[in-house]
């Protein structure tokens, strides 16, 4: 007997991929990744994104400088934490900064402007209590 290898793929997870629990599991886990991606990539810094800055050919040299674009990335990152833990704000003053950046958070995260569904892995199912009407 044979099967194809899609078979069951659908529910090779732990958890069902698009419910609520992935949603809750996963979101950080992206979020996290993403920022890193982002920080990698940024142009003024070690620029990831922009191949036309590592110009050598052959995929070892790529994957060689890339390595060390990683490693130079982590090491900035490394340091910004440092510099922040060992400056000189209060407690009360890392208190206010805390609460500024989750105010920041929240207003990202509950925005009605996205452009697509997509952006917030929610399941795509109207609340219980929604108007049953259609925005088309």
């Amino acid at each position: 007997m044979n099967f194809p290898a899609t078979a069951g793929a659908k529910f090779a997870q732990t958890v069902q991929y698009g419910s609520q629990k992935w949603a809750s599991e996963y979101k950080h886990d992206r979020n996290t990744i993403e920022g890193l991606d982002g920080f990698a990539k940024d142009e003024s810094k070690e620029g990831l994104g922009t191949p036309g800055k590592r110009r050598l050919r052959g995929i070892a040299a790529q994957f060689l400088l890339i390595s060390f674009i990683a490693v130079a990335a982590n090491l900035r990152k490394i340091q910004a934490f440092r510099d922040e833990q060992l400056s000189s704000d209060s407690d009360e003053e890392r208190a206010e900064k805390r609460k500024q950046k989750q105010a920041i958070r929240l207003r990202r995260k509950h925005r009605n402007d996205r452009v697509a569904p997509w952006g917030d892995f929610r399941s795509s199912d109207p609340p219980p209590d929604a108007k049953a009407t259609d925005p088309a």
